[in-house]
């Protein structure tokens, strides 16, 4: 093997290497974040209420600036909480969040800015089952994106169906991403995965996702 075949089997070996920006202020990025999501809701006539949010929303200024030691900032995160507890919400603010300091990471020696397309998963299981444009290619999509947000993970249909094909089109998803090392995010109100996934899933998923309970009793829908 000469050199260079040497320098390409080490970049394809180091995975997501994050990029650490510098957070010139805590406090300034809290203010920044609870603007977002008060002008969110704005349009909607309604209020924040901040300290459901809060611990949400430090977590998730932890994890984009790489703050403490308790998070595994080479992968992504998943939300877990009962309906309406606001996960999509701050996520979606926190889409708009990331482009203020441009984050960025690296992927086998390629750099890409953290900007993740929010996917409810029963719209990807649906379009698995589009008689033009489902079946393999939808799975392959949604596999091959730089990152992604599957959210309301554990509520689509358990089996989708392509010209007889019968597979669940998440589980199949998760198993490349976390196989290519892909960086994926996601959101959830189920408790227990393994009534719904195998064991190689509930797996990958454990090295797809740092979890983050939502425990409030607060429910935005009702708001």
């Amino acid at each position: 093997m000469n050199r260079i075949e040497e320098i390409k089997k080490e970049i394809a070996e180091l995975g997501i290497k994050r990029i650490k920006v510098k957070l010139n202020s805590y406090d300034n990025a809290i203010g920044y974040f609870k603007s977002i999501m008060t002008e969110m809701l704005k349009q909607k006539n309604e209020t924040l209420e901040w300290e459901p949010v809060e611990k949400i929303v430090r977590f998730l200024i932890n994890w984009t600036y790489m703050i403490g030691d308790d998070i595994n900032f080479t992968k992504g995160f998943i939300l877990k909480g009962d309906t309406g507890r606001g996960k999509t919400f701050v996520l979606r603010a926190w889409l708009y969040f990331l482009s203020f300091d441009m984050i960025g990471y690296v992927k086998n020696g390629n750099t890409a800015v953290i900007n993740p397309h929010v996917i409810n998963v029963k719209t990807i299981a649906g379009e698995y089952q589009d008689p033009t444009n489902g079946g393999y290619q939808v799975i392959q999509k949604y596999a091959s994106m730089g990152c992604i947000i599957l959210d309301d993970i554990g509520k689509e249909d358990e089996f989708s169906r392509s010209y007889g094909n019968k597979v669940n089109v998440i589980e199949e998803i998760i198993n490349i991403r976390e196989e290519n090392e892909m960086l994926t995010f996601g959101t959830t109100n189920i408790e227990r995965m393994t009534d719904i996934y195998d064991d190689r899933t509930v797996s990958r998923m454990n090295k797809l996702f740092t979890p983050f309970s939502i425990n409030h009793e607060t429910d935005f829908r009702k708001q």
